[in-house]
Order: structure tokens, then C-alpha cells, then sequence
């Protein structure tokens, strides 16, 4: 499929090294750089892991148990079973039996929430922190899950031409807070960004395709948003005209 054969030419790929617990594998993608992580999990299934996310399964990973925990963002291109596929974030539940999909689930993000978005096949999205709900997403279609569990926005109509940029050093942002921009910055290029809260609250949605410099990045959003940026130690920072 379209995300993976990108991520099969241009993705860095990095032996996994495993941190393991008694009972856990957890595999890092490291920052910095502007790579991604190529996972392939013991069931056959194939994870792409974005700059720092956090992929943790048990050791009974496989015919009987497909349970995985992520922290951070990632594309899954699941192989079908009788067993479902399950990925938990900090606040949401999402289970398959086979189909490709991404999740965003970084906790500390401002206005956090757990992003779902299906390129193929069909998931179904609940909360881990009410069993109120259940919402079945097909091809197409996305969820925003915000911390407390609750739907924060639901679509049948999900964009997925930008989606997955991040996966060949693009980038594709709707509506969404600076400081968040900032901090996937961080993460794929291992450098500090400041911004004040004035800045870092401002919503912006900008996209690019190409693997493009930190700088470039940098540049756009400044342009976009009417502010400036100039180096400082270690990295950058941005402040209002």
C-alpha cells in the first residue's frame, strides 16, 4: 500500500533493539534525524513508528494475544486474524481484524487527543475511560478522542492525501496548535524550539510533502502565522514581531 512501499524507500531503517521487562517488548524510535522505524511485529503485522513514539507488546504477543501500547504516532498495516488486533493509547481502545490505519497519541499535547484515521479496512474506536461508547470507522473515515475519553470530533470524510507525509519527512497540519507543530519538531529533529504561550496556543494548518530542512519548517509556520524565528543555543526559538 501507498504508506508502507514510501516508507520502504525512504524510511531509515534501524535494527530494532529491545528494552524487555518480564513480560514486555518496547520498541523506541529514536529522535532526531527525520526518520521513521520499521516494525515488524511476530504476528506478520508491520508498524511505522514516527520520531520518539513508543510501541510496547508482551512477550504472548501473536496467535492468541495481538495487543499492542503506543505512545506517540504511528501507521499499521495489520495482517488479518481471527484474533483482533487491539491498540491502546492513554485514553482511547481501537481493535481490527485487518486494515491499515494511523493513530496520534501524545498525552502532552495542548488540547490532547487520540487521532484515528483508516486508509483501508474497518476499526472500531472506544474509550478506555467510559464504556459508553463504541464508534465503527471505515476507509476514509477519522476520530479525535480528547483526554477524558469522550468523541471530540467524528468524520466520514478524512483527507488521507496528506495523512501520512510524516512518513517520508512531509508534514500535514489542520487547525493545530503551534505548540504541538513544536513539539513533533523536537522529536524528529532533536533540536529545542521555544515558543511563548502567546505562539505556542495559535492554531495553524500547513502541509508539506517533501522532506524538507528544519529550517524550511521553521519558515513556513512563521509565514503562515505572522511571527519571526532565530537561532539560539542549541536550537531555535520563535517571538512576535
Amino acid at each position: 500500500t501507498r504508506g508502507f512501499a514510501i516508507a520502504a524507500s525512504l524510511a531509515l531503517l534501524i535494527a530494532i533493539s529491545f528494552k524487555l521487562s518480564p513480560d514486555v517488548n518496547t520498541v523506541r524510535a529514536p529522535v532526531g534525524s527525520g526518520s521513521t522505524l520499521s516494525v515488524d511485529l511476530p504476528d506478520g503485522s508491520a508498524v511505522i513508528l514516527a520520531s520518539g513514539s513508543v510501541l510496547s507488546f508482551s512477550d504472548s504477543f501473536g496467535e492468541t494475544n495481538r495487543r499492542v501500547t503506543l505512545k506517540g504516532e504511528a501507521l499499521f498495516d495489520v495482517i488479518t486474524s481471527d484474533v483482533s488486533f487491539v491498540v491502546d493509547t492513554y485514553n482511547a481502545r481501537t481493535t481490527v481484524h485487518g486494515t491499515q490505519f494511523s493513530i496520534r497519541a501524545w498525552a502532552d499535547d495542548i488540547q490532547a487527543t487520540t487521532d484515528v484515521r483508516v486508509e483501508e479496512g474497518s476499526v472500531s474506536v472506544a474509550s478506555r475511560r467510559s464504556n459508553h461508547w463504541n464508534v465503527l470507522l471505515v476507509a476514509g473515515d477519522a476520530i479525535a478522542v480528547i483526554g477524558n475519553g469522550r468523541v471530540a470530533s467524528e468524520s466520514t470524510t478524512a483527507d488521507l492525501e496528506h495523512a501520512f507525509n510524516w512518513i517520508e519527512g512531509g508534514y500535514e497540519y489542520r487547525n493545530e496548535p503551534i505548540g504541538n507543530v513544536l513539539a513533533d519538531l523536537k522529536r524528529q529533529y532533536d533540536v529545542i524550539i521555544e515558543a511563548p504561550t502567546s505562539i505556542r496556543f495559535r492554531p495553524i494548518s500547513i502541509f508539506n510533502q517533501a522532506n524538507v530542512s528544519l529550517a524550511e519548517v521553521l519558515g513556513d509556520i512563521s509565514a503562515t502565522v505572522g511571527v519571526m524565528y532565530r537561532p539560539i543555543a542549541g536550537g531555535y526559538e520563535l517571538y512576535e514581531q
